[in-house]
């Protein structure tokens, strides 16, 4: 499911979208953000219109602007035909221990450009925390998801410790405050398997097309 899975309903998650569950594992999600603003490191190369890549969850052609002092909206560029509404993600992005890390929340933007608030009469939404690895290339982007399928054995093998809810089903929801959750990340940051959902976005051309790496 992947960038999809972006909000939780009390400690249960629910989709902001319709849509099938792609390949491959769920992300890890924290219902504490990973840094505060002061923490957000600009980071120009970013900014810019995107594709995704093969196996991306997502499609269409992306846009990534600028929100203030190191944060950035990665947002669709076209609206839902039927809504008028796009799918963005709040981005913060600083180093951790020599690594670049990010936080990202989803959101839906309405026609005017407000952030809209989509949730049913009997419940309450909470918005939840994507984070990982993030890696720059040129021309392309890679968004290194924190395993939900490694957090859990880990978690359940006693090889790391992190503070978490558990649902009914046994999923996790990291629960652990800031600090401690950067201190977890800058001990991981070198296993491979802890960040192995990757969502690419190549770099788009003036007319669209992607650009050559």
């Amino acid at each position: 499911m992947k960038f999809r899975r972006l909000f939780a309903i009390g400690a249960f998650l629910i989709a902001a979208l319709p849509g099938p569950a792609s390949a491959g594992s769920n992300p890890a999600v924290s219902v504490q953000a990973l840094f505060s603003k002061d923490d957000c490191e600009a980071v120009p190369g970013l900014l810019g219109e995107w594709i995704p890549g093969t196996g991306n969850d997502l499609s269409g052609n992306w846009t990534i602007q600028k929100l203030g002092d190191g944060e950035y909206r990665l947002i669709e560029r076209d609206a839902h035909s039927d809504s008028g509404k796009k799918l963005a993600f709040d981005i913060c992005v600083a180093h951790l221990d020599g690594h670049l890390f990010f936080d990202a929340t989803g959101q839906v933007v309405g026609p005017d450009g407000k952030d809209v608030l989509e949730v049913d009469d009997d419940s309450f939404w909470i918005p939840v925390h994507l984070i990982g690895r993030l890696e720059i290339e040129k021309d392309a982007l890679h968004f290194r998801l924190l395993d939900d399928s490694w957090l859990h054995d880990e978690l359940n093998s006693g090889r790391v410790s992190l503070t978490n809810a558990q649902n009914d089903s046994g999923d996790y929801i990291v629960t652990a405050p800031s600090k401690e959750l950067r201190l977890f990340l800058a001990r991981i940051a070198d296993d491979p398997r802890a960040f192995s959902g990757d969502e690419e976005f190549d770099r788009a051309s003036s007319g669209g097309e992607i650009l050559e790496r």
